[in-house]
């Protein structure tokens, strides 16, 4: 999925399809037309062969941003109308990430305006589309979270995030399991001088995960 700029001020979101052989399968697919403009779409394969793509929508320049999110089936048509995921009024929410779960759910987190900062968030679907209550992630709030989330094969899921640290900015993450709370949050990069900052999560067959993160001034530039 991507955000397409045409007209300028009017974002959509799209996304194409490929095969197992790397081939498109089908035309672009407009997740959010012209009129209803989208921003930061981040997309998801669900169990079913469907996916799930989630993105921000503001009205107009400045207003603040809602989360929404859509699914699709496996030949790529609608799963219903967009539905919203989370909207805070006078809040402005954005920087999405969502995850497709082993029980054919997904979950969905992004960051909103704390305070000081930024705290992440998320919501949880069933494969039936039963949303559970909002969840917070993080402890204490991120001068810029910009969460990033991955299914586990156990079912749960991992949520990464750049927060505050002694000398910059640090990669923190926390392990949810298929029912409950999370458990207890962690430190991901060991070197702390400087800012860490963009986590990338994937996860693994076999139950692990990779966490990826740009570190500025841990090697005399910016690196991986």
């Amino acid at each position: 999925v991507w955000q397409h700029h045409y007209p300028k001020f009017n974002p959509r979101i799209r996304a194409q399809r490929y095969t197992s052989a790397g081939q498109k399968a089908g035309s672009e697919i407009e997740v959010v037309s012209l009129s209803d403009n989208g921003e930061q779409p981040s997309a998801a394969a669900l169990t079913d062969g469907g996916f799930v793509v989630t993105w921000v929508s503001r009205r107009n320049a400045g207003s603040p941003g809602t989360i929404y999110a859509r699914r699709y089936n496996a030949a790529g048509g609608p799963v219903g109308d967009k539905f919203v995921v989370q909207n805070q009024l006078t809040i402005d929410l954005s920087q999405p990430s969502i995850t497709g779960l082993a029980d054919g759910g997904f979950v969905a987190v992004w960051q909103q305006p704390a305070a000081i900062g930024y705290n992440v968030f998320g919501r949880r679907y069933s494969a039936a589309g039963v949303r559970s209550a909002a969840f917070r992630v993080n402890v204490l709030p991120a001068r810029k979270a910009a969460p990033a989330i991955a299914g586990l094969a156990s079912g749960g899921f991992v949520v990464a995030w750049r927060s505050d640290d002694d000398s910059g900015t640090g990669i923190f993450a926390r392990r949810f399991p298929v029912a409950g709370n999370g458990g207890g949050i962690f430190r991901v990069n060991t070197t702390s001088w400087g800012n860490q900052t963009l986590p990338s999560v994937t996860a693994f067959s076999n139950g692990g995960f990779l966490v990826a993160w740009t570190s500025r001034a841990q090697f005399g530039s910016s690196g991986l």
